[in-house]
């Protein structure tokens, strides 16, 4: 059986397998790391927990809102996302306007055998969920392009 530790080494080592930089906290099992995407650079903060036996990251889009009218085109561009996505989802923190990425794995009674299997899988599909939407994203919650514009990219 997995422990907190087990699988923070064994996501470290997956992440020195690819060749991935990330400064680590061994004491804290939490990884920080980055990736420029097709836009706008993407930064990960991934922890692991011990209850329930978890991986969670997460990864904040570098625009927030602050206008209420947006704040609300926001909230539905979420939504819409959210309703096509089947593993993790986007977040906006009304009371500061942030918007950002989680995906939690339970791991609870789980053996990871293959790290590229398990991790890489994970990595893989929440970079590219970031990536597809985080500068519509931005650019809805900076007020650069309307919902309805916003709409019309993501069905592109």
């Amino acid at each position: 059986m997995e422990t907190k530790q087990s699988l923070y080494s064994k996501f470290c080592g997956y992440l020195d397998s690819i060749g991935f930089k990330y400064d680590r906290d061994d004491e804290k099992c939490a990884v920080e790391t980055g990736v420029q995407g097709d836009d706008l650079p993407m930064r990960f903060h991934i922890t692991f927990d011990d209850k329930p036996l978890r991986m969670w990251m997460w990864s904040m889009l570098p625009a927030a809102v602050r206008d209420g009218k947006r704040m609300a085109a926001c909230a539905i561009a979420v939504h819409k996302v959210n309703s096509e996505m089947f593993l993790g989802n986007f977040d906006m923190d009304p009371e500061n306007g942030t918007i950002g990425y989680e995906l939690t794995t339970l791991f609870e009674g789980c053996d990871v055998e293959d790290p590229q299997a398990a991790f890489g899988t994970i990595v893989a599909l929440v970079t590219s969920y970031i990536d597809k939407y985080n500068e519509k994203i931005a650019a809805l919650a900076m007020g650069m392009i309307d919902l309805d514009e916003f709409m019309k990219k993501i069905a592109d």
